[in-house]
């Protein structure tokens, strides 16, 4: 990491440091500062009042050894325009079907792998329902080619575009995402005992967690599921490929909120559009708590589920995305009937007791009355003036039709 500060004459010094007690010892020898300037793979801009001592900022020590691809800073640094209220939630909008989120330092290896087995996966036995990919989001990397129907994974290091703000990156991918999935590790927890006290910083795994906790609170978003996956690496001082999660750590998490931490989670929920209510409640949240609240979600523990633990974590996770996706397609309020004459559809079918057809109605394209003909047949064909598919075994019990005719609402 290097520094680079003005010292009181003027006069521009530079020197590399390691740690923030150096950078610390540095700020102070070059006396009163007018401003600094600190780059770690990403930079961050820290004003200081003319003429007064200046504390050099603190980073969050997640990972910053092996290189953390958005290290936190405790200093203020004014949010991101492009943080906003999304849209509400639908299977048409941009969307990822999962957010990981770890601890890069501990970590980096086994979300790598994860990624990996959940994409192959997905475009093989567990494949996303129809309808249900929605569209690659703007403010991410392009896929590469060959992507083609798998499941959207959001990973920070293939989705954040080099020369854009890292952290309006990754709340926009938080907050398009369906399924919030969170490492649990002994690296991951070691990271947050020291939050809360003197030592307090922007934390960036707890900042995700808190965000995820509130965004699924919101009528808005398209958050359906908290999937936690627990593991240790080490067991006994020898490297295994995934022992217990080490649940005696989270005795020693801090019993006081990380205020830097909720501070800025709370500038962000508020920028998505949170209420001053939910952003006081989450504000008071100690790091306990938060992670008390996440390990309230059903998750898997690595070291119980067989030879290939990664590949069933894989697998389950893309069960959740098709159950959620299924569940978005089967509401009418969120999805499936939202446009143009879709109440109509609604109408009919719950006069008749139909409403368990809707998701079939749903993944045919059936969102209207207009484009609501039944008809039988081995192919497309034409009738009464329209084009219509051969019809599914539910859409032929609404219809009526093997063989000739056809059924228009």
């Amino acid at each position: 990491m290097e520094v680079h500060a003005c010292a009181q004459g003027g006069e521009p010094v530079s020197v590399s440091m390691n740690t923030n007690t150096q950078i610390r010892e540095h700020m102070r020898a070059s006396g009163e500062a007018n401003q600094a300037f600190v780059s770690m793979n990403h930079p961050y801009l820290a004003d200081s009042i003319p003429g007064t001592p200046m504390e050099a900022p603190e980073f969050s020590t997640d990972g910053n050894e092996q290189g953390d691809p958005h290290p936190s800073a405790s200093f203020a640094i004014p949010i991101s325009d492009e943080i906003a209220p999304p849209p509400t939630f639908s299977l048409r909008s941009e969307l990822f079907h999962m957010f990981l989120s770890y601890r890069v330092r501990s970590d980096a290896d086994v979300v790598a792998r994860l990624y990996e087995l959940v994409v192959s996966e997905s475009l093989k036995d567990k494949r996303i329902p129809p309808g249900g990919h929605g569209r690659w989001p703007g403010f991410a990397e392009e896929p590469p080619k060959g992507f083609g129907k798998a499941a959207k994974v959001f990973w920070d290091k293939k989705c954040l575009q080099d020369g854009k703000d890292w952290e309006a990156g990754f709340v926009q991918g938080l907050a398009c995402s369906m399924v919030f999935v969170p490492l649990f590790s002994r690296g991951a927890i070691e990271g947050l005992l020291s939050l809360g006290g003197a030592q307090d910083r922007v934390d960036n795994v707890l900042l995700e967690w808190l965000l995820a906790l509130e965004w699924l609170k919101s009528p808005t978003s398209g958050l359906k599921s908290i999937y936690p996956i627990f593991f240790d690496k080490m067991q006994d001082g020898l490297e295994r490929p995934f022992a217990d999660f080490p649940w005696e750590t989270l005795a020693s998490l801090p019993q006081l909120p990380s205020a830097k931490t909720n501070r800025r989670a709370a500038e962000i929920l508020r920028k998505l559009g949170g209420t001053e209510e939910q952003i006081m409640r989450m504000q008071a949240l100690s790091v306990r708590q938060v992670v008390d609240q996440m390990l309230k979600n059903q998750g898997i523990k690595l070291a119980l589920v067989g030879p290939e633990p990664l590949s069933t974590a894989a697998s389950r996770m893309l069960n959740i995305v098709i159950r959620d996706v299924s569940s978005v397609q089967c509401s009418p309020d969120t999805y499936a009937f939202t446009r143009s004459g879709g109440c109509e559809v609604i109408s009919f079918l719950k006069t008749r007791g139909l409403m368990s057809l809707a998701p079939t109605l749903a993944r045919h394209g059936i969102t209207s009355l207009r484009s609501s003909h039944f008809c039988g047949g081995r192919s497309a064909r034409r009738n009464g003036g329209g084009w219509c598919r051969p019809p599914s075994r539910a859409l032929r019990a609404l219809g009526g039709g093997g063989g000739g005719g056809g059924v228009f609402f």
